[in-house]
């Protein structure tokens, strides 16, 4: 025991520490979200070089902690369910109620969510922090590390992503690449590429939005698969039904086929405005 308050007690260990801690409640994003982020307070299983516990007197849980050197977290809920955190620093803050305040994690920053009933995620960076109003995760580069959210619908690298905590929606600014994975249980693929390869993107900005699958990417954008492409300012993709539309200064260099037995040629387009339907598998420049 280091030092204590009227209203908790502050515990510091170092070296090596081990900490194994039970509790109550969900001090992170609710448990029935689709938020790579939450922190089951069920089991908790820390380890580090140095941990700070700071513990409300009156219920015995724990207000605040700062780790460092090596971190490794688990939140596991009863279910199985599983966040693992690591990073060379963390800290975070909860009040009585169980409300998660503050969070940080710096340093080859990774946060990984597991489990039966989620899909398996996992966010890292040069560090990870909480927004100011808690609604969002954000991951940020350093000089050595990108930001990368890798999620079942597409793998992402930028300089700054952020991360909705009550939807699997997410930003990404600055060098954006993106690979949407391949959809091989869909006849349709994004546009003219093929469901069966992933399909790779580049372009200043992104914004997902998850119940409507739609990815929207713009400055520059670029997406490609082998050595077809197409290339605008906005391009606006729609992963469940496969629509693709591009706008101002769009470019699409494809292969056709023609019906006639005819050699396949390869087929470079300009335009102010493309829109690919899915249902009549048009083109429309």
């Amino acid at each position: 025991l280091s030092s204590s308050s009227a209203a908790s007690d502050v515990y510091k260990r170092q070296g090596n520490v081990r900490a194994d801690l039970k509790g109550h409640g969900v001090p992170g994003a609710s448990e029935d979200s689709g938020s790579i982020f939450r922190l089951y307070s069920d089991r908790q299983e820390i380890s580090a070089r140095e941990l700070t516990l700071t513990v409300y007197q009156k219920v015995a849980e724990v207000r605040s902690l700062s780790a460092k050197g090596e971190c490794r977290f688990r939140f596991i809920s009863h279910e199985g369910e599983e966040t693992g955190i690591q990073a060379d620093a963390v800290e975070y803050e909860i009040n009585q109620q169980g409300e998660l305040k503050k969070f940080r994690a710096e340093g080859k920053a990774e946060i990984r969510g597991s489990g039966v009933n989620r899909k398996s995620d996992c966010a890292s960076g040069g560090k990870i922090y909480l927004s100011e109003n808690r609604n969002e995760l954000i991951i940020e580069k350093n000089d050595s590390l990108p930001a990368r959210l890798n999620r079942e619908e597409a793998d992402l690298e930028a300089d700054s992503i952020r991360l909705g905590l009550s939807s699997r929606d997410s930003e990404a600014s600055g060098s954006v690449k993106a690979v949407i994975a391949a959809a091989e249980d869909r006849e349709e693929g994004l546009g003219f590429f093929s469901a069966a390869k992933p399909v790779y993107v580049s372009s200043a900005d992104m914004r997902y939005y998850d119940a409507a699958g739609r990815f929207i990417f713009s400055g520059k954008a670029r997406i490609w698969q082998d050595d077809d492409s197409l290339s605008a300012e906005e391009l606006v993709m729609d992963r469940e039904s496969g629509a693709l539309h591009g706008e101002n200064q769009v470019e699409a260099v494809f292969h056709f086929s023609p019906a006639d037995d005819k050699p396949e040629e390869r087929i470079r387009l300009s335009a102010e405005e493309m829109n690919y339907g899915p249902r009549n598998q048009n083109m429309d420049f």
